[in-house]
């Protein structure tokens, strides 16, 4: 949602948004092995709005790069668009300047200490958590290790797949996403 931002403050709404950021490096493995590089044209289940391009389903995040995105392999369209849509949404975090009403938090960081990251949400909408919460984070088998090695073979399978230039702004981006949360964080 956060990619539209612009858009939706035109709305001029008073919301609350959460913004969940994951590794890129994990996000897109998932998206990749989800199917998410070609389920577009064939799958009814494909959740996401699609344009027709010369005869094709293309996703709508796709749109003003189609030409460059429907020759990828399915790996490399993960890539191509789960990258893409980070930084515009980075961009229109930036350009609103860092407002009040967005949240941002990371998956790491939920999945690490989940008492504290839930705590900080329950400040920032308000609310409180309920008696059955304990519950769901044991459920969920919180809190967890990060798997670093497992990153680091989802990278190498990222190595043997994709264009140079792909893997050289994932790479990127993943220090990006390590160092400072994108330039995000406060």
């Amino acid at each position: 949602l956060m990619v539209n931002l612009e858009s939706l403050n035109m709305l001029d709404l008073d919301y609350r948004m959460i913004e969940l950021f994951r590794h890129p490096v994990d996000t897109l493995y998932s998206w990749w092995k989800g199917g998410w590089g070609k389920r577009f044209s064939n799958d009814p289940r494909a959740f996401s709005l699609t344009l027709v391009y010369n005869n094709e389903l293309v996703p709508w995040y796709c749109a003003g790069h189609e030409e460059e995105w429907l020759p990828l392999n399915p790996m490399e369209r993960c890539l191509h668009t789960g990258l893409d849509i980070i930084q515009r949404l980075v961009k229109q975090y930036q350009k609103a300047g860092s407002p009040d009403y967005i949240h941002i938090l990371t998956f790491e960081d939920f999945l690490e200490q989940p008492n504290e990251e839930l705590a900080k949400i329950c400040s920032f909408l308000g609310t409180a958590t309920t008696d059955l919460t304990q519950h769901f984070i044991h459920k969920q088998r919180c809190p967890q290790v990060l798997d670093i090695k497992g990153r680091e073979r989802k990278l190498d399978e990222f190595k043997n797949s994709v264009s140079a230039e792909l893997l050289d702004k994932l790479v990127t981006m993943s220090k990006e996403y390590e160092t400072n949360l994108y330039g995000l964080k406060k």
